[in-house]
């Protein structure tokens, strides 16, 4: 086992509530639930506490050994005494000793933080997932906020195995649950990928966290340019699912919802110009789209996600006066982008566009200024080539 790898887990703590230990140990007693307790009350629990800080402070390993040795000859069945004795041995290099004690804190209970961290890293550094996936759910049953930190998780979600482990700790639907589906803003793209293959995991196995669980989730790998992983994720937990196309909402049904889906047209509205759905004269629901504007503007958008080549992109209106005013582009990043002049031929036989497949491909619908009110009825979009 490599050593340094469990000092540097034990170290975790510090950001759960366990001081990190090659900052000291001057916290433990205040962020740790029950320190304050790991000396019965007839031997001063609380002046062998503050002598185990002050101790650590100074970064006197041996006198915070000496305290929590003491606390162990006290009440040897202590789990956080014990777990307290086998930290300040690990912090202080003595690995066998720090071994031979968490193996004892091990058999007491769940709750001691350092000692589930030091067993995750061993079950991780060995290949037994089972245990690591065991003992790192019995640290965030405790701190259920804490599986934001892509880091902590890593060494399991990285392999099939690990993967696997903890697919049956989260069919248990811990609390943690509804945190992991929710990454940090700045989690790799590796994560979310992985992430969204295990929920995905477990909404086949009856799990679903419904479209507010999993929408974070979907909408960061939306922004990532990976949304056939969004919408494998997406189609598994929520009802309102956009389906196995090249283009959600095509008939235009959903443009005042509020971005209820990660996959909803955006829309661009000024005072001059917008776009929205309404019932139109035949009693349909239809895009109404205006520019009043002396400029052309983008009027809708989307995240797409095509594979290279040639597609031929055909929208469906209501005026034979939407031929000149209207137009596409597939662009790469997050904003509309237009190079030279308004191709055409959009609301007639249909307008090509040319896929690279780079991530973040927007597909926008420009408007030409004119005083009409144009009705989009459905937009079409199909491969060539």
């Amino acid at each position: 086992m490599n050593l340094g790898k469990l000092v540097a887990l034990a170290a975790f703590g510090g950001v759960i509530g366990v001081a990190t230990l090659f900052n000291g140990l001057d916290r433990l007693s205040e962020e740790t639930p029950g320190l304050a307790r790991l000396v019965p009350a007839p031997f001063s629990a609380a002046a062998r506490v503050a002598a185990a800080n002050r101790a650590a402070a100074n970064k006197d390993y041996a006198q915070v050994e000496n305290a929590a040795a003491r606390a162990v000859a006290v009440s040897p069945m202590d789990r956080n005494a014990v777990g307290l004795l086998a930290t300040a041995r690990l912090a202080a290099g003595k690995w066998d000793d720090a071994d031979a004690a968490f193996r004892l804190s091990g058999q007491l209970g769940w709750r001691d933080i350092p000692t589930q961290l030091y067993w995750y890293q061993v079950g991780v550094e060995s290949g037994d997932y089972t245990l690591a996936a065991q003992r790192i759910d019995a640290v965030l049953r405790a701190y259920p906020d804490y599986p934001n930190s892509p880091a902590l998780l890593a060494p399991l979600e990285g392999s099939p195995a690990g993967q696997a482990a903890l697919v049956t700790r989260l069919v248990e639907r811990p609390a943690w649950l509804a945190t992991y589906a929710v990454p940090p803003k700045d989690a790799p793209v590796a994560t979310l990928e992985t992430r969204a293959l295990i929920l995905q995991t477990l909404a086949r196995r009856g799990i679903t966290l419904g479209c507010s669980g999993v929408k974070d989730l979907t909408t960061g790998l939306v922004d990532e340019g990976r949304r056939r992983s969004a919408q494998a994720l997406w189609t598994a937990h929520c009802t309102r699912v956009p389906g196995n196309t090249l283009i959600y909402d095509a008939k235009f049904q959903a443009l005042d919802e509020q971005k209820r889906s990660p996959f909803d047209w955006k829309t661009y509205d000024s005072g001059a110009s917008s776009a929205q759905t309404e019932v139109q004269s035949d009693g349909q629901l239809a895009a109404s789209v205006s520019n009043t504007s002396p400029f052309t503007t983008p009027i809708l958008a989307q995240i797409v996600s095509l594979e290279p080549g040639q597609y031929r992109v055909r929208l469906k209106t209501d005026a034979s006066a939407a031929a000149n005013r209207l137009f596409a582009t597939l662009s790469c990043g997050k904003s509309p982008q237009r190079n030279g002049s308004p191709p055409k031929g959009l609301t007639a036989e249909g307008q090509d566009v040319t896929s690279n497949g780079c991530a973040n491909q927007l597909l926008t619908i420009w408007a030409a200024p004119g005083p009409e009110t144009l009705v989009l009825r459905q937009i079409e979009i199909k491969k060539l080539r």
